[in-house]
């Protein structure tokens, strides 16, 4: 749960949380449509980049020890190891970083930029000191709201966010989902904003897909679908863990 990133909006970055250094105070940055990484001072201003397009992800992660090393930073105990899974890709393998098509870049970073102004939007109605944060693991960009406790451990919670491409959806998608530490009873669940759906495969969880979304060809009207089917998820999911909405 320590690992994790935010989205900047009005850059189109996914920027790492802060490191103290002994020179510095730094964050490590990617610029989405780009596909640029930069070390990047506490304000976000680029102190120096890499183009990661056409280099393997050894290049990389030699770069940025450099980085770190001018930063007067122990590195011995850096490596490229992660800890957690992702799914399996050439690049792993040394394969170099392929842009092939830079407007995929753009768009999933539209995805992105939209996803985290709806669901920094929601997440302040419901539990404003809660960030909306990238998780490595999923690359889902979203909230665990606790929302229930005893003895200040968390009992009951509704989790929102956007995912990106997975085993279950080939587009990214919207989700809500809940969990109480004594399970949920989905018999008469609620019903979701159309064209939200219950997932039902491996996991429950409500949820819209881009797909649906990009029927609608105005944007107000997207934004519209995408209000409707969060206000209402929400609402679901407080009344199947017993919460009740604040107006």
């Amino acid at each position: 749960s320590h690992t994790n990133a935010k989205w900047i909006v009005d850059k189109n970055w996914l920027a790492g949380n802060e490191i103290v250094t002994p020179v510095r105070k730094i964050r490590v940055v990617l610029d989405y449509p780009l596909l640029v990484l930069i070390v990047a001072d506490e304000d976000l201003v680029p102190i120096v980049e890499i183009a990661m397009n056409g280099r393997t992800r050894q290049e990389i992660f030699d770069w940025l020890s450099e980085q770190f090393a001018i930063l007067k930073l122990d590195v011995s105990g850096f490596t490229p190891a992660l800890h957690y899974e992702i799914p399996d890709h050439p690049v792993m393998h040394g394969k170099p970083f392929d842009m092939k098509n830079p407007l995929y870049y753009r768009e999933l970073a539209n995805y992105r930029t939209n996803g985290d102004i709806l669901l920094r939007h929601f997440t302040s109605l419901v539990k404003p000191d809660e960030p909306v944060r990238v998780w490595p693991h999923h690359f889902d960009d979203g909230s665990y709201l606790p929302m229930r406790f005893k003895d200040n451990q968390p009992i009951a919670s509704i989790s929102l966010g956007m995912a990106v491409a997975d085993p279950y959806y080939d587009e990214p998608y919207f989700y809500v989902t809940v969990w109480t530490s004594d399970g949920i009873d989905y018999t008469n669940k609620p019903m979701v904003s159309p064209p939200g759906k219950w997932h039902e495969k491996e996991w429950m969880g409500q949820v819209l897909t881009a797909v649906e979304i990009v029927k609608h060809d105005l944007s107000e009207e997207q934004i519209a679908v995408s209000y409707r089917f969060m206000e209402q998820a929400i609402k679901n999911a407080m009344s199947l863990i017993g919460v009740e909405q604040k107006t």
